[in-house]
Order: structure tokens, then C-alpha cells, then sequence
């Protein structure tokens, strides 16, 4: 079973003094949203093979939310090869979904 360490919004948006401290803030949490992105990869990978309708889309949605809520461009600047391994478990799934 994984850890997946919550990061927590509202007490860096109630520190953020200034702009430049929120981008101090962004670069503090860079590693631990790669780590996410892994992890959560890495849990879409284990349930990619079902051919039940609701397990696909239920697997679209996680990825959907992720990608909402810590954009790939701020998390995954230098991680190339995490990119595209989520572009393409992106692309199967919702191929699968059609």
C-alpha cells in the first residue's frame, strides 16, 4: 500500500505573504507533486486492464482531478518521460472509453 503525503493548501495560502514567497512555496512542494504524480500512476497502471465501463471512467476521473488540482506544467517542468507516460495512459484509457 502506498503513502500519499497530503499537501496542505490552505495553510501555505495563509502564509503567502508576497508573490515571491508563493514561488518559493511552489518549488518547496515540486518533489512531493512528482511523487504524487507517480503514485497515482502507478495506481491508474494496476486497474488500466478492466472492461468495466465504470472502472475506465472512474480511472479518467482520478486522472482528471489530479491534473486539475496540481497542473502537470508546475509539477513536471524537467520530468519528460512522467509526461508522456501520462499522456499515453491518458489516450488508452479514454480509447478504452469509446
Amino acid at each position: 500500500m502506498h503513502n500519499i503525503q497530503y499537501i496542505s493548501i490552505k495553510s501555505n495560502i495563509e502564509t503567502r505573504a508576497t508573490a515571491s514567497e508563493g514561488v518559493a512555496k511552489e518549488d518547496e512542494f515540486k518533489e512531493e507533486k512528482i511523487n504524487l504524480y507517480h503514485e497515482v500512476i502507478e495506481l491508474v497502471e494496476l486497474f488500466k486492464k478492466a472492461r468495466h465501463p465504470n472502472t475506465i471512467l472512474w480511472l479518467i476521473e482520478i486522472l482528471h482531478i489530479l491534473t486539475n488540482k496540481f497542473t502537470p506544467s508546475s509539477g513536471m517542468s524537467n520530468e519528460k518521460s512522467l509526461a508522456k507516460k501520462l499522456e499515453g495512459l491518458l489516450q488508452y484509457l479514454l480509447k478504452l472509453c469509446s
